[in-house]
């Protein structure tokens, strides 16, 4: 059965009419978002333009986070998507070549990829340490993939996959401008405490979760 239901958004109120499957499907993904139905919504409506239906956009978004799934690196494509990432957004912003990549092969390292549809829409780099645990180096989503709630599913996806290993803990060196994002997700400070004992960034924020 098809509902309309009006929802407030940021003090103007609209409309969106959808089946029940996709009101069901829409509420699953706000509890694992750890996020509201209507923040959801907002989003979609901040960013769409006047002449697309909100309904029709919201029922997309659905879709496409079903569509999302994470693999690690495997093919070329994706080791080239891994560099991309890599470059993009962490070394060539300082004019420097990766020094981490004889991590692709290295059996203490995992390289990880987000999709959705055919597309790579996100990286991780996760590193296993002793003791059943792991650090989470890098997550990074492509930048016109944002503020979708990507970033959260991915990290999920993530824990799951460490809890499936035994690993029992995970532990982020988070940047300041990156802190929000591990809180909303449940992360607590926690002592970051490198096996390998590289010297952290003072302005780095140690963080970390019990699977």
């Amino acid at each position: 059965m098809i509902k309309k239901r009006s929802i407030d958004l940021s003090g103007h109120s609209t409309s969106v009419t959808l089946e029940d499957e996709f009101w069901a499907a829409l509420k699953d993904i706000a509890k694992t978002e750890n996020c509201s139905v209507r923040s959801i919504i907002s989003i979609i409506d901040k960013n769409r333009s006047p002449d697309h239906n909100l309904s029709s956009l919201v029922r997309l978004y659905i879709l496409k986070w079903y569509q999302t799934r994470m693999l690690t690196c495997h093919s070329e494509t994706e080791w080239q998507a891994a560099k991309h990432f890599r470059d993009t957004y962490f070394f060539g912003p300082y004019g420097i070549e990766d020094p981490y990549t004889w991590t692709f092969h290295h059996k203490d390292h995992a390289h990880l990829v987000l999709y959705q549809g055919t597309e790579i829409i996100g990286y991780a780099h996760i590193q296993f340490w002793p003791d059943q645990r792991a650090a989470m180096r890098i997550i990074v989503i492509d930048e016109n993939k944002r503020n979708q709630g990507l970033g959260s599913r991915f990290l999920a996806f993530i824990e799951k996959w460490l809890k499936r290993l035994n690993i029992q803990s995970i532990h982020v060196e988070s940047r300041q401008s990156s802190l929000k994002f591990y809180l909303k997700n449940g992360y607590t400070d926690m002592p970051f405490n490198d096996p390998d004992g590289h010297e952290s960034d003072p302005h780095d924020v140690s963080v970390g979760k019990v699977l």
